[in-house]
């Protein structure tokens, strides 16, 4: 023992490999070509560079999971509708296995699948790469919020699309992450302040900061698939993009990519203007508060203003 070394360590369990989850798990060749397909058509209408990037790009999911067999059903139902829209929008299911702020209490379907303050990780790993692939198995995109650098190596190969919330992770981790991340990524400006603000101004500037160095090699630390720590050189993500939280601040974002080397991509996310008001509960404000702002987006798609998402 140490007089100076891991004092406040209760103690640290082996941790699954990735490589042997993959192995448990394994994708099968109709789902990978999913997810390949997938993640193109997302690239084109993020670039806007064929006639099916007239489609709109729509990520549909509950704001964590933590019931798989009711995910799994919303999974169903949500394939049905995907199926139906399929010429106009691309519709990916929003599988988020943790919480956003969650400070003390319950933190998600990963770090604590039984909800009981038991923390089998390894077990949350399992339920979680297996609900990817049900869904995928099913003919479902899915995409996935990564908060550190070890999570992807468990989940991302059956990953489409993923986001990071510049409120609740350093932009730093969110810019080396997003820089090796396989698939499309969004930075999520935060908050969803007054259009002309200096804090919209000052959320978006940081958004787009972000989003521009992602697009660029990084090197950080993290695991291989065989569990082994090591030292991680990135290529850079050419897909990561600005996610507007609320509707708000669009022309900021507009005055601020004009400015900028990313191109002009605009994605949404409609349920962060009401985020304050549920408190992580779907109460009826929240809910109402969803619904004013896709109506305002629905109706600037309609009058011919350029949102991929």
């Amino acid at each position: 023992s140490s007089s100076t070394d891991n004092l406040r360590i209760r103690a640290i369990q082996p941790l699954l490999p990735p490589a042997c989850l993959m192995l448990e798990l394994p994708v099968p060749v109709e789902v990978s070509a999913l997810v390949a397909q997938s993640r193109q058509d997302i690239g084109e209408i993020l670039n806007a560079k064929s006639a099916r990037a007239a489609r709109l790009l729509v990520i549909v999911g509950p704001p964590v999971i933590h019931d798989t067999e009711a995910a799994l059903e919303f999974a169903a139902r949500l394939r049905g509708v995907a199926a139906r829209l399929s010429d106009t929008l691309l519709v990916v299911f929003a599988a988020s296995f943790e919480r956003g702020h969650a400070g003390a209490g319950w933190k998600g379907l990963v770090n604590d699948p039984d909800m009981s303050g038991t923390f089998r990780i390894n077990h949350g790993l399992r339920c979680a790469r297996r609900l990817l692939l049900s869904a995928a198995s099913l003919g479902l995109p899915t995409a996935t919020d990564f908060r550190d650098t070890i999570m992807p190596q468990y989940l991302a190969d059956l990953t489409s699309y993923s986001a990071f919330d510049l409120a609740s992770a350093s932009p730093y981790l969110i810019t080396e992450l997003a820089s090796g991340l396989s698939m499309a990524v969004g930075v999520r400006v935060p908050g969803d302040s007054e259009a002309g603000s200096a804090q919209a101004e000052r959320a978006v500037s940081r958004a787009v900061s972000a989003a521009k160095s992602a697009r660029d090699p990084h090197v950080f630390l993290s695991v291989s698939k065989e569990n082994l720590a090591g030292i991680v050189h990135t290529a850079g993500n050419d897909q990561c993009h600005v996610v507007l939280s609320g509707d708000s601040a669009r022309p900021d974002l507009y005055r601020a990519l004009d400015k900028s080397s990313l191109p002009s991509v605009l994605v949404v996310d409609c349920t962060k203007a009401a985020a304050s008001a549920a408190d992580d509960q779907a109460t009826g404000e929240s809910l109402q508060a969803t619904r004013e702002v896709l109506e305002r987006v629905t109706a600037a798609i309609s009058a011919g203003e350029a949102i991929n998402g």
